[in-house]
C-alpha cells in the first residue's frame, strides 16, 4: 500500500468505529454554525442521511478514490441551487465534518490519535477538492463568493506574504494596502509565532479552527477565528 492508501484505510476504520460520535459531533457543530434557520437546514442533512447521500456517509468512498464522478454528489449540487441552502451552508458541512473528525481524534489515546492526526491533511485535501468541484459545477464564480463573504479571506505564499485579501479582511485590517505585507504583522507574541509556523508549514498540526487575537494597523484588537 502507498502512504495515501494506508492513511485512507486508517480513516475508513475510524469512521466506522466512531461513526455515531463523529456524526453527533458534526450535527452539534452545524447547529452552532447555521444560525436562525438551523432546524430547516439540519432537516435537509438528515433527509440526505436517510438516503445515504449525506457527506458523512459518502466520505469513506471519497477518501479511497482520487476522483469520483460529480453526479455521485448530485444532491449537494441541487441543494445549493435552491433559495434555502447556499454554497456557504454547504461549506459549513465540509468544515464542521473535518472539525468533528479532528475533535474525535483528539479524544482518543495518544498513540493512535497522533497517528491519525498526521493523516488529517489528506482529509482536508479531499474535502477541499470536492468542494471546489461542486463550486465549479454550480457555475458560481469563486471570486464572487470570496469577495462577498462576510468572513475575511486572505491568501499568502509559503513565506506568509499576502497575495490576496478580500474586502472583509481589508476592512478588518484597517483598509491599508495589504499585498506584499506579512500576514503575521497583524498578530503578536506567541500567536504571531504560531501563525508563522502554520503559514510556512512548520506547525505539527494544521486543521480545525483557532481563536487568535488580531491587531489592525491602528492597534485595534480584533478577536479572530482562524481556519
Amino acid at each position: 500500500q502507498t502512504t495515501s492508501e494506508t492513511a485512507c484505510s486508517r480513516f475508513s476504520a475510524l469512521l466506522h468505529e466512531k461513526q455515531n460520535l463523529i456524526f453527533e459531533t458534526w450535527i452539534e457543530l452545524l447547529r452552532n454554525e447555521y444560525g436562525y434557520e438551523v432546524e430547516q437546514k439540519l432537516a435537509t442533512v438528515m433527509e440526505e442521511k436517510q438516503r445515504g447521500q449525506d457527506l458523512f456517509t459518502l466520505l469513506p468512498e471519497l477518501l479511497l478514490t482520487a476522483r469520483r464522478p460529480l453526479h455521485q454528489f448530485s444532491g449537494m449540487v441541487r441543494k445549493v441551487r435552491t433559495e434555502d441552502y447556499s454554497i456557504c451552508d454547504l461549506y459549513a458541512e465540509f468544515f464542521c465534518l473535518e472539525a468533528a473528525i479532528a475533535k474525535t481524534i483528539r479524544s482518543m489515546d495518544i498513540e493512535k490519535g497522533d497517528l491519525l492526526a498526521g493523516d488529517v491533511r489528506l482529509l482536508h485535501q479531499t474535502l477541499g477538492r470536492l468542494f471546489a468541484d461542486i463550486l465549479k459545477e454550480t457555475a458560481m464564480s469563486y471570486e464572487y463568493v470570496v469577495e462577498n463573504a462576510k468572513t475575511g479571506v486572505v491568501l499568502t505564499d509559503t513565506e506568509g506574504i499576502i497575495t490576496y485579501a478580500n474586502a472583509e479582511f481589508a476592512k478588518l485590517a484597517g483598509d491599508e494596502p495589504l499585498l506584499g505585507r506579512r500576514l503575521d504583522h497583524f498578530f503578536r507574541g506567541e500567536e504571531q509565532f504560531t501563525l508563522r509556523n502554520i503559514l510556512t508549514g512548520r506547525a505539527a498540526q494544521n486543521f480545525g479552527k483557532m481563536r487568535l487575537d488580531m491587531y489592525n494597523d491602528k492597534g485595534v484588537h480584533i478577536p479572530a477565528g482562524v481556519e
